[in-house]
């Protein structure tokens, strides 16, 4: 901004210098074509870009050219302007990363939620899994034991049915006994 100023305060005494060497020139282009007439053509508005790959003018370029009082205040404007828009932008981008690290906030809580109820999901369901070992090896045991029973009641059956024709056997040799010895 300093410098800025420093061109404002220089302006003035540079137009007047400038209109000096305008008018040498002129006097100097009438001298040398008389029979026509031409006006020099102004400067422009806007200064020339440096040449690339030098910060300064080259030596025996002379003075500065100074920009017109117009080009520095739009330029001044133009800068203005540029500031509010990037302190807007400053101030989005603040609100964002507001929002952002909220969100996160959220996230990381529910994320410690989520773990809490995981590892707790985790320990219920080892529980479960031992418990449902514990059943089948009983079920097991249950099914070997329910094996044995059975196998003791066929064994019964079988006994009884073995006795029961025992018995039958012995009765009708009783019979045939009782026949034979009836003859006496």
């Amino acid at each position: 901004m300093s410098e800025v100023e420093l061109e404002l305060q220089d302006l003035g005494a540079g137009r007047t210098q400038r209109s000096n060497s305008i008018s040498s020139t002129s006097n100097t282009n009438v001298r040398k074509s008389s029979s026509t007439v031409t006006l020099p053509s102004p400067p422009p508005a806007i200064p020339l870009p440096p040449l690339p790959g030098s910060s300064s003018p080259p030596p025996g370029a002379g003075p500065t050219r100074r920009p017109s009082k117009d080009y520095v205040t739009s330029h001044l404007d133009d800068q203005e302007a540029r500031i509010k828009t990037l302190e807007k932008q400053l101030q989005s981008e603040k609100a964002l990363t507001v929002t952002l690290e909220e969100a996160l906030t959220d996230c990381e809580m529910t994320m410690k939620r989520l773990t809490s109820d995981r590892d707790s999901f985790q320990a219920k369901a080892s529980q479960v899994q031992q418990e449902l070992e514990k059943t089948k090896n009983e079920s097991a045991t249950s099914r070997y034991s329910m094996q044995a029973v059975e196998e003791e009641r066929m064994a019964r059956q079988k006994a009884e049915q073995a006795r029961a024709q025992l018995e039958e056997r012995m009765q009708a040799l009783n019979k045939k006994k009782t026949r034979s010895f009836a003859c006496f």
